[in-house]
């Protein structure tokens, strides 16, 4: 089936196999009910705060996914259009990852003290 723009629509079970990586991570890594856990548990954050947290990191996805989309779409680079992005998401990713599962003691007092 075509669009009046000549793309194609893809069918249920191709979106079904191409997102099911991303279904099984979810399940797998859960690291947001998980982290949440730890930070109010064992690190006694107010869930106020973690709330408030979650919030903020999807209103920046919101605002920044379409963005990164969009630059992806229209940056031609001599390595391709994805590459130079895919490493770009690896390498701050690893460095989130760090930081997410290691923070520092000075910013979690404060955290602490704040809530």
């Amino acid at each position: 089936m075509n669009r009046k723009d000549n793309t194609q629509i893809l069918p249920a079970s191709m979106l079904v196999f191409f997102s099911a990586p991303f279904f099984t991570q979810t399940i797998v890594f859960g690291s947001e009910g998980y982290l949440t856990t730890v930070f109010a548990k064992h690190y006694e954050l107010d869930l106020v705060v973690l709330g408030g947290f979650l919030t903020a990191i999807g209103i920046f996805d919101t605002i920044t996914d379409p963005a990164i989309g969009v630059l992806s779409d229209n940056v031609r680079t001599r390595f391709g259009r994805r590459k130079p992005w895919i490493v770009l998401g690896a390498f701050s990713s690893l460095v989130c990852c760090y930081f997410l599962f290691t923070p520092p003691l000075s910013i979690l007092l404060q955290l602490r003290q704040s809530s």
